[in-house]
């Protein structure tokens, strides 16, 4: 797929279905086939579709002074959602400065530039917003390649938690990272 064969489009209600077997698709390929883990559940999570559904539905709704607002933009392929990037709120109004990103993007489309358009879309969008002044992640030490998206993206690291997460069976290093918008 080339970039001028995907798009990236604001998500919306009539997005949920996709959004969710891309999240299910990506899941799937944490940890497997030569992929770094990229998610914090293991093998044995069972994804719960309808909270997903329900949490989309009610945060997409919310502007971005209320606490847990969220948004988020798709890559569409042909005939589906093959990446996403989410920005979203904490649950205290005192934090409503801060967001943080959350970026997947399955196998196959990777190291062709979806993922540094998808997190430019995202930081294009938040720099508008005047409530917003930092985006936050945390990303797993031994994703290499998204440590150098990130870092190339302008996003410092702020700190690291040694065995962050325990991935079936795996000790995993989470690194903070944060950027000013």
């Amino acid at each position: 797929m080339t970039a001028a064969n995907a798009s990236i489009v604001a998500l919306g209600p009539a997005d949920l279905n996709s959004l969710i077997e891309h999240f299910i698709a990506s899941a799937a390929q944490s940890g497997r086939n030569g992929d770094p883990v990229n998610s914090p559940y293991g093998r044995d999570y069972v994804f719960e579709e309808e909270k997903a559904r329900e949490t989309r539905l009610s945060a997409w709704g919310k502007a971005t002074t209320e606490a847990g607002w969220r948004r988020s933009w798709g890559l569409r392929g042909a005939d589906r959602i093959i990446g996403h990037v989410e920005l979203h709120a904490g649950r205290l109004p005192t934090g409503l400065h801060r967001c943080t990103v959350g970026l997947a993007v399955e196998r196959d489309y990777r190291r062709e530039g979806f993922g540094r358009a998808l997190m430019q879309t995202c930081i294009d969008w938040a720099r508008e917003q005047p409530s917003i002044v930092w985006i936050d992640l945390g990303v797993f030490a031994n994703n290499s390649g998204a440590v150098r998206l990130y870092k190339s993206l302008g996003f410092s690291e702020v700190g690291t938690t040694q065995d962050r997460f325990r991935v079936d069976g795996q000790s995993i290093t989470d690194i903070s990272m944060t950027l000013r918008v």
